[in-house]
């Protein structure tokens, strides 16, 4: 190839670049990341740190928008019912779609048609905490204590069908024990270092700090593998085999957005979790970051919801 040939070869390589980034999709307007949570909870922490690189690289403002309340029904139904061009995306929790649709029949929305999911970018881990003074180390002393007696033992949870309150029922299933619920609207960890609760299945994320300050005891983390942040705490399955409830963060976007748009998402969202600044945070807050495209998100959801959803109908749970 000549000079002149090598040239327009390149140069038209480099026009097919630039002409495709130029026509990637990018929003005409303030962009929303709402987040069901409220403010300086895991979710709206994370959300901070990919609104403002995604600000940097859609060139428009990005701001984040919390809406907390109704175990994440608010923020997840502003979402489902926003125009679908993408400038309103969900930053939220698995529970939102895996469990709210089965324990709330009367969901002013439907999930799998109302949301289209554009990746999982965080891996998270709850962390089963007691009290300083119960005699107990790890998951067998809770075991047998709890077997001792019978309904003597108060866990706490974020409320009725929240992830640590079905955790813990997965608990007493699989060990044929009896703990007696004590659900909460606030936050149930400084009712347990009071002592006013035995136990408490407590995000990661809120139940390290607490761990590392003493003021209660880690007995074991929920996932299937340690966690880097508590590498001497086991988890529940070296225990209870098979045992996995791990909470994850994802986006979405409304039901009738272009997979143009989704497809920008995903290739901005997938480089910022390459970043330290998200691993870093990530590694402090018990997470770890992952890279989960939409598609296989949809068989991870499936595939929680039949847990959940057994679970729920069983035990006869169910929240208007």
């Amino acid at each position: 190839m000549n000079f002149r040939g090598f040239f327009l070869f390149t140069f038209a390589l480099f026009s097919s670049a630039t002409l495709a980034q130029s026509s990637a999709w990018l929003p005409s307007k303030t962009v929303r990341v709402v987040v069901p949570a409220s403010a300086g909870s895991a979710p709206d922490i994370f959300a901070r740190i990919y609104a403002s690189e995604l600000q940097k690289a859609l060139g428009r403002p990005v701001v984040v928008d919390n809406k907390p309340g109704a175990s994440g029904i608010i923020g997840t139904e502003n979402v489902a019912k926003a125009d679908p061009d993408g400038s309103t995306i969900l930053f939220g929790y698995n529970q939102l779609v895996t469990i709210n649709p089965y324990l709330y029949p009367k969901l002013p929305f439907n999930v799998r048609r109302d949301l289209k999911p554009i990746s999982i970018v965080l891996a998270g881990s709850y962390v089963l905490v007691a009290n300083n003074d119960l005699p107990v180390r790890n998951l067998d002393d809770v075991i047998k204590l709890a077997k001792s007696k019978p309904g003597a033992l108060n866990y706490g949870s974020s409320g009725n069908g929240s992830m640590m309150h079905l955790g813990t029922m997965l608990i007493e299933q699989a060990t044929k024990i009896q703990l007696n619920h004590v659900p909460y609207k606030q936050a149930a960890i400084n009712d347990l270092a009071a002592g006013h609760i035995q136990l408490l299945m407590e995000p990661a994320a809120t139940a390290i700090p607490q761990i590392k300050a003493g003021k209660v005891r880690a007995i074991a983390v929920t996932g299937l593998k340690r966690l880097a942040a508590l590498p001497d705490v086991p988890a529940i399955s070296e225990t209870l085999p098979n045992y996995d409830l791990a909470g994850w963060n994802a986006f979405w976007v409304p039901g009738n957005t272009e997979n143009s748009i989704i497809q920008r998402y995903q290739q901005e969202i997938n480089r910022i979790n390459q970043m330290p600044i998200i691993k870093n945070r990530a590694i402090d807050l018990g997470y770890s970051p992952v890279s989960i495209n939409s598609q296989e998100m949809i068989a991870k959801i499936n595939k929680e919801s039949d847990v959940w959803a057994r679970l729920i109908k069983d035990n006869h749970i169910q929240l208007d």
